[in-house]
């Protein structure tokens, strides 16, 4: 494989997935919601969003429509606590399995593709890398699997339900799948501009590490291969998959200029704010103590807190999102992800402050 490769057409049924599963258009409101962080107003945020505005609406529609001719996969779609606040079993799914679920599906597939699916949900709970030769070889080992897990009990039974009808589910997702990546093709001459613009922009490879250093909370130790993959639904998200001497990035095509925008317009009130409320709370800033001076993995947090790695990864997740903190991939030594401060953030934050006693 080349060391840098980057995709030129849409995971399609990614798209699809991702158009049912966020019917609400949370993620666009959000943005235009916070615009002021990326120096907009909301009317200036729904100019700048607005082809993938129309784009959403079209394929949303016409998928909704396509996915009641398929009821056993309707609840499918309807996110649990745990999904919410990490990748869907449906994205999981349709993220590393495309190529596969374009052809027939023998019953040797299905269970792998579910052996894929469960190690890749029990890495996102565990934040560990886990053995290619981890395997699922019947009901007691996915309970197994959910007793290490600190998940709802929606989440667990839908991992139950999915594994005791994996061949029917999996070979009636196949055909939604297929049906619902023409509407996404269908509709793609809206969005596809913008679509393959980004795709010759990250042709560059020094452009593409250049968004990630715009991204001040993801390190990564180790230089491997990399295949990029832009996303449109998914617009302001970026997901990292590691395998061996490999990293595959599912990149949103407007996430590197929205990093740009925010790091230009950090000092702003919406953005003070949301600042403040992240370490505002007596778990997140023993978390900043803990991280003072050394990496952790989130197992250590837990321990340390005396918490469950579940209400760790809660509050991770927050400061994530202020940049408080960064995260450490090294693929090849540690095969876990670790935490650790984001000093030039509690720097500037700190500066912020200061600028509020001169300019009172």
């Amino acid at each position: 494989m080349e060391n840098y490769v980057i995709q030129k057409t849409p995971l399609w049924m990614l798209e699809a997935v991702e158009s049912i599963l966020d019917v609400e258009n949370t993620r666009i409101q959000e943005v235009i919601n916070n615009s002021e962080k990326f120096g907009m107003n909301d009317i200036q945020m729904k100019e700048y969003l607005l082809k993938l505005i129309e784009f959403k609406k079209r394929v949303t529609e016409d998928n909704l429509n396509l996915l009641e001719k398929y009821p056993v996969l309707k609840p499918y779609f309807v996110k649990t606590e745990f999904e919410k606040d990490n990748l869907s079993l449906l994205s999981c799914l349709v993220h590393n399995n495309q190529e596969r679920l374009e052809k027939d599906l023998s019953v040797t597939d299905i269970d792998e593709m579910i052996d894929s699916l469960v190690k890749d949900i029990l890495e996102l709970d565990t934040r560990e890398i886990l053995s290619d030769k981890f395997k699922i070889s019947n009901i007691s080992d996915i309970i197994s699997v959910l007793r290490k897990m600190e998940v709802d009990d929606g989440f667990k039974l839908r991992m139950i339900e999915l594994y005791s009808d994996r061949y029917k589910v999996f070979n009636e997702m196949q055909q939604f799948l297929k049906a619902a990546s023409e509407i996404v093709k269908a509709h793609f001459s809206v969005i596809q501009e913008d679509f393959e613009n980004y795709v010759e922009l990250m042709k560059d490879k020094d452009a593409f590490y250049k968004g990630l250093e715009d991204n001040k909370t993801l390190r990564f130790e180790t230089e491997v291969a990399c295949k990029i993959q832009p996303t449109i639904i998914c617009f302001n998200q970026l997901t990292v998959t590691s395998k061996v001497n490999t990293r595959q990035f599912i990149i949103g095509i407007y996430l590197n200029d929205l990093l740009k925008r925010k790091n230009m317009n950090e000092f702003n009130d919406t953005q003070l704010t949301a600042d403040l409320k992240a370490i505002g709370d007596a778990t997140r800033l023993k978390i900043l103590h803990l991280l003072s001076g050394k990496e952790l993995y989130l197992q250590e947090m837990a321990d340390a807190l005396k918490l469950t790695p579940a209400t760790v990864s809660h509050h991770m997740n927050i400061l994530l999102q202020s940049e408080m903190v960064c995260i450490t991939v090294n693929i090849e030594k540690a095969k876990k992800v670790y935490y650790s401060l984001n000093p030039v953030k509690l720097t500037e934050l700190g500066e912020t402050i200061k600028r509020l006693a001169v300019t009172v």
